[in-house]
């Protein structure tokens, strides 16, 4: 009996050893020891499949034609670098509420083109990755200053610039080169008997882009009404002397012509207030006839563009290679004569097939505006996008001037108290 009891010990104390000890896995996983190399002679593991490199996702906001353009040049820069690319074309008139909702919702993409006056802003809301290398743009040649500042932030440089644009004064005097066209310091009156005077032949002889709140801004600082064109929406600005030279415009509001061409596309406009870019490559043999003004007209505000990397993109050496090739002294050339958008080289302008150009709107000129655009102060974006609505409304003839002054002394006042606000 004890034999057994011994017998039922020993089978119990076996299970109990074969079920602790670690040698006998019955897992099928090979033993591994502690630097991980498989130590199983017969495990065979299946290949890994090699993960396909996605596309780089780029968003830009152009029009039809000019997107054309970019899209060719964007392949171009892309088989350089051995890179796949799929663009994004946002409307024009909604891309800040598209981007910004992009970037809410974590939907940007990994290569954003961005108006430089909202490289900080988006910068300062954590979207951005910071631009690294003395070099961003990959190149020696020399970019407008102004430009690199305008995308500082915080000790780092978060996007690289593409183009500029200059909005100008163009009054068309093909048909008499001698005559004096309007002046940053023409009066009122004279503005007037010029405007009944083209109206004679054309109802609305005077070209204004109506959604483009700098193109307004621009038209107020020729007139003398503003000091700078950014200074649209600083309540300083807005005194009881700017209200009352609005209400003088409001009766020139109804020569705005709203198209810049008609349906066989030739202009049909005698001046207006138009990017550069409006006027090339289409009608560069021309352009001293249009722009033969003071100095004061030749650059009255300058926009432009810039590519920006998004905080979330996980391609961050193969975007910066795709900008690079993108914003090289070729590419920028190449930019320039299809688009008719400004290099950001200074060493470009002193090439011989651009003295046209400089001569119409001088380096200086340029360099001056661009230190104005976007050193001293820049809009609001949000600010920016009210103010929109109200000065559209105004140049359509939907509200008047004193609604108009009314309503964007509220905005300003509010944005001003919101500021102050601790």
């Amino acid at each position: 009996m004890k034999r057994r009891n011994h017998w039922i010990l020993f089978v119990i104390l076996l299970l109990s050893l074969t079920i602790l000890s670690p040698s006998f896995d019955i897992s099928n996983e090979p033993v591994s020891d502690q630097s991980d190399a498989v130590t199983d002679p017969f495990y065979n593991p299946a290949p890994q499949t090699p993960q396909k490199e996605l596309p780089l996702q780029i968003t830009v906001s152009m029009g039809e034609e000019e997107y054309d353009i970019f899209q060719q040049l964007s392949q171009d820069a892309a088989e350089v670098t051995g890179t796949e690319i799929e663009i994004h074309n946002i409307e024009p008139n909604d891309e800040y509420k598209t981007l910004s909702d992009n970037f809410r919702l974590g939907e940007s993409s990994d290569i954003i083109l961005l108006d430089n006056q909202l490289v900080q802003s988006i910068a300062m809301q954590g979207y951005l990755r910071p631009i690294t290398g003395n070099d961003p743009s990959g190149t020696a040649a020399e970019p407008f200053s102004s430009l690199l500042r305008m995308s500082e932030w915080n000790g780092y440089r978060w996007a690289v610039p593409l183009d500029i644009d200059p909005y100008v004064y163009a009054e068309n005097r093909m048909d008499d080169p001698t005559a004096a066209p309007l002046q940053s310091n023409s009066t009122y009156d004279e503005w007037i008997t010029r405007m009944n005077t083209w109206s004679e032949a054309d109802a609305k002889p005077f070209y204004l882009d109506v959604d483009d709140p700098l193109a307004y801004a621009s038209w107020l600082k020729f007139q003398g009404v503003l000091s700078e064109v950014t200074r649209l929406l600083n309540a300083e600005e807005f005194d009881d002397e700017l209200r009352s030279r609005v209400i003088d415009i409001q009766t020139l509001v109804t020569f705005i012509e709203t198209e810049f061409r008609d349906s066989e596309g030739e202009l049909q406009w005698h001046a207006g207030i138009v990017k550069l870019s409006d006027l090339l490559p289409d009608y560069r043999e021309d352009i001293a006839s249009y722009i033969n003004n003071d100095v004061e007209s030749q650059a009255l505000a300058v926009t432009g563009r810039s590519f920006a990397l998004s905080s979330r993109t996980a391609q961050t050496e193969k975007a910066t290679e795709w900008i690079k090739a993108m914003t090289s002294p070729e590419s920028a050339r190449i930019w320039f004569e299809r688009s008719g958008k400004l290099p950001i080289y200074k060493s470009l302008y002193e090439e011989l097939d651009m003295r046209d150009i400089t001569t119409a709107v001088p380096v200086q000129a340029l360099e001056q505006s661009l230190e104005s655009s976007y050193e001293n102060e820049s809009f609001d974006p949000v600010l920016l996008q009210e103010a929109k609505l109200i000065i559209e409304q105004f140049l359509r003839g939907e509200i008047k001037a004193e609604e108009y002054n009314l309503q964007m002394e509220s905005i300003i006042l509010d944005k001003e108290n919101n500021d102050a606000q601790p």
